[in-house]
């Protein structure tokens, strides 16, 4: 991969040719550190699809598909439309991926200048707008979600893993804020 360009790798890419030019979730929670700048640059180089795709669902931020290609817009086969629209972990995977770049290379310029910033801000925008308040329950959920295991029907409430990486997506915003001068509300931290 070079940088500057927008390249696609797939999941199995280096050992398979069975998922040609289609980017799944996966790539990003076990991708080598070598090509994980790459493989963030891939995601932020499609925002506006993110952007897009929050938007159809009437969320905010990024959120990213299950399976992406070129366009960033999901590609996920029609045999699983339950996975295009409920597998929402993804954006998730992506900011504990951004998370583990940072931890490994410190790189604060990639935060503050190569758009990692926005990337981790966004996806924690996601969430901030994916979460609801229940006034029953007195705390906030994340409704109606399939987990990692996308045979895993019916839908989830408060999926364990979902649920987990939201948390890090908006812990990580606001840990990286002083850096990338993008204050997290309140309303997200609360969740």
């Amino acid at each position: 991969m070079t940088s500057g360009k927008c390249e696609r790798v797939s999941s199995e890419a280096i050992t398979s040719s069975s998922k040609h030019l289609i980017k799944l979730w996966v790539g990003e929670d076990f991708c080598p550190l070598l090509l994980a700048k790459e493989i963030l640059s891939y995601r932020i180089a499609l925002r506006e699809s993110a952007v897009h795709n929050a938007r159809v669902f009437g969320y905010e931020g990024w959120r990213f598909p299950w399976e992406s290609a070129r366009t960033g817009i999901d590609v996920t086969p029609n045999c699983c439309p339950e996975v295009r629209l409920y597998e929402m972990h993804v954006t998730g995977d992506i900011a504990f991926a951004a998370r583990q770049y940072i931890a490994a290379t410190g790189n604060r310029d990639w935060l503050a200048n190569e758009l990692g910033g926005d990337l981790i801000y966004e996806c924690a925008r996601f969430w901030g707008s994916r979460a609801v308040y229940n006034n029953k329950k007195k705390q906030y959920e994340i409704l109606t979600v399939l987990p990692p295991d996308e045979d895993a029907l019916p839908f989830k409430n408060n999926s364990v893993f979902t649920n987990a990486v939201a948390a890090l997506s908006i812990q990580l915003a606001d840990s990286v804020s002083c850096i990338t001068n993008k204050k997290t509300p309140q309303s997200w931290i609360d969740i």
